[in-house]
């Protein structure tokens, strides 16, 4: 399967370059110093396909405030604090929270420097916050989501059944295998990709339009300055004409006033 016909969106960045999906990538990650350290790995050694790294929190509305919880085990980093993650865990620590001001997934997609062509379907892992940010506040990136995959620690618990409940009416089923993905079935797909390919067509349709109608103008603009070149041609013809006529009539004059004395003895 062609590698690019996917674009990879992963919440929560890999530590290394070699745990990146083969494709082009946007990784989003709460911490910068965790991207940092990616981007290093990524300049000694570059991803094949395009990898673009964003410091964010994604929140299901736009600059809505969001607790933000970070612990020894950056795993866990997220939205929910200790006493949802303890469970079985008694080594976990808390090392901080603060507030971060969240941002919609829609319009971070929709600011990206990659270029994500209108047939490039999504899969969204998040390994860290909030999940159902992706499905509240995706916008028309959200219709071309292709599968939704939970990686973060204790997803079962406490996101699945949450997210399942948006994702089913959908057109999403979660994996037979009983792991965290969630696919649009081929019904829910093949009906995307008819969507797709109408708004390709009206958009080349427009683009056809737009031309023929700056041809059209262009064909006009071009008749019109033949015509107004013909009229100052004509213009300069019949002044010359005139000016020709006046000074033959000025020769004639001269000549008439010269004949009489050079006919005097």
């Amino acid at each position: 399967m062609d590698p690019e016909r996917r674009f990879h969106v992963l919440i929560g960045a890999p530590l290394l370059v070699d745990h990146l999906p083969e494709g082009p990538c946007c990784v989003i990650d709460a911490d910068q110093d965790q991207l940092d350290r990616l981007e290093q790995d990524l300049v000694v050694r570059p991803h094949a396909h395009g990898c673009e790294l964003h410091c964010a929190v994604l929140a299901r509305q736009v600059d809505a405030p969001i607790d933000w919880y970070r612990f020894n085990d950056r795993r866990w980093d997220g939205t929910l604090p200790l006493s949802c993650c303890r469970k079985g865990r008694p080594n976990l620590q808390l090392r901080d929270r603060s507030i971060r001001v969240g941002i919609e997934l829609s319009a971070l997609l929709d600011g990206l420097s990659m270029r994500v062509d209108a047939m490039q379907f999504l899969t969204v892992i998040v390994g860290q916050g909030d999940p159902l940010a992706v499905v509240e506040a995706g916008g028309d990136w959200l219709e071309r989501i292709e599968a939704l995959q939970l990686a973060a620690p204790d997803a079962e618990a406490s996101w699945a059944q949450l997210l399942e409940a948006r994702l089913q009416p959908l057109g999403f089923k979660r994996s037979r295998d009983g792991a965290l993905v969630w696919k649009r079935t081929t019904g829910a797909m093949q009906r995307l990709c008819i969507r797709q390919l109408k708004l390709q067509r009206s958009a080349l349709a427009e683009e056809r339009d737009e031309l023929k109608r700056y041809l059209q103008e262009a064909h006009d603009a071009t008749e019109e300055l033949e015509r107004r070149h013909q009229e100052e041609m004509l213009h300069l013809k019949l002044q010359l004409e005139g000016m020709v006529q006046a000074s033959v009539a000025r020769i004639d004059l001269i000549r008439d006033l010269l004949e009489p004395r050079l006919e005097e003895p």
